[in-house]
């Protein structure tokens, strides 16, 4: 089936609306469920052996820890992808939570 709009093929980069440093998202789910968070940074070779040892295939930790570095040394940024794609801008990271936030406080 031949998808609508030209998108075969296509791959495209998707964000929320806003960065947000893990320490941020903590302290926003902190006062989602009303309990204390904190973001706590761990060595990357006890990050990846945690992921291993929890099934991820190591290929797959070692991008996430890319990632990771990446959001940590400010190399992100929000691209207009979503809004170009929905003509509306994405979910914000407080929408996210409002919407979960029952199953995040359990």
């Amino acid at each position: 089936m031949k998808s609508a709009g030209g998108h075969d093929g296509k791959t495209y980069g998707l964000t929320g609306p806003e960065l947000l440093s893990f320490g941020e998202m903590m302290q926003k789910m902190s006062a989602v469920i009303g309990k204390p968070l904190q973001h706590v940074e761990v060595p990357v070779a006890t990050a990846r052996d945690g992921m291993i040892g929890a099934g991820y295939p190591p290929e797959d930790s070692d991008g996430l820890l890319v990632y990771f570095a990446a959001v940590k040394a400010g190399k992100m940024f929000v691209q207009p992808t979503v809004k170009q794609l929905l003509g509306r801008p994405g979910h914000s990271f407080d929408d996210y939570l409002r919407a979960n936030a029952a199953t995040l406080n359990t």
